[in-house]
């Protein structure tokens, strides 16, 4: 399995971090960030390759660059007579505030014939959304996170585990028990764990006691601070002790599994 990094910055786009996505083989998205379109084709990566996205939330971060997706989406489609969008998966309740994002930005798509598919995926998974594509089987499963408004953390073939926006939350030890690599946010350095707990995020360190406990093999942090060269080997200093192969993600990093 391939991951991309597209975005691992939580606190706005800087010189060298745009907002959250995390792009599975090529096909799969997980969130759309500002500047996920751009990081997209920097890796020769169309929008014509994207067969699903999955949203963890309704924060502006993860969201706000679905839209630019849709234009480019809508404009192939348009073209080439099909009009439905790829499968858009959301937490359950939001498939209004997504139409009314699309409608308050008077996206010309909306109108034009182009059909979106929006799945509304319940907060209990009773069992995974299995997706068929490029001749590969995916089953996805999902569970609420630590965070408001409603989230979800997605498990990739019991493979990848991607947290979106959390606080430390009990139930992910048992969910990503049998993963293999565990992509966490970490909004706040460690040390920082008071602020980050009050406002539902984490810390290297609480990803780090996390990835101990349920033997992942990696943990790959994102939703990232501002960090430069010095601040991120300080931001893993204490980590490593709990656990070892704990690393801070970067945009456009690939990784094979």
């Amino acid at each position: 399995m391939k991951i991309t990094f597209l975005g691992t910055s939580g606190f706005g786009i800087t010189q060298t971090r745009t907002l959250p996505s995390v792009l599975i083989d090529d096909c799969i998205l997980f969130d759309a960030g500002e500047g996920t379109l751009g990081s997209m084709l920097k890796m020769n990566v169309s929008v014509s390759d994207i067969k699903a996205v999955f949203i963890t939330h309704f924060h502006a971060d993860h969201i706000l660059g679905l839209i630019s997706l849709l234009w480019k989406d809508a404009f192939f489609r348009l073209k080439d007579k099909s009009y439905e969008s790829f499968p858009i998966y959301i937490p359950e309740g939001y498939r209004k505030a997504l139409l009314q994002l699309i409608s308050i930005t008077n996206s010309p798509f909306n109108s034009a014939g182009y059909k979106l598919n929006i799945i509304e995926l319940p907060i209990l998974c009773d069992s995974p959304r299995r997706l068929m594509l490029k001749g590969k089987e995916y089953r996805i499963k999902w569970t609420k996170t630590n965070h408001k408004p409603t989230c979800y953390a997605y498990k990739i073939n019991n493979i990848v585990f991607i947290s979106g926006d959390s606080g430390p939350c009990a139930d992910f030890r048992e969910f990503a028990k049998e993963c293999k690599v565990l992509i966490h946010e970490a909004s706040f350095p460690s040390g920082m764990e008071l602020a980050a707990h009050k406002f539902n995020h984490s810390t290297p360190m609480d990803v780090a006691e996390l990835a101990q406990k349920t033997g992942v093999m990696f943990a790959y942090l994102y939703h990232l601070p501002d960090l430069d060269e010095k601040k991120e080997s300080h931001f893993l200093k204490e980590t490593k002790g709990i656990f070892k192969n704990i690393y801070v993600s970067h945009d456009l990093q690939t990784i094979k599994i």
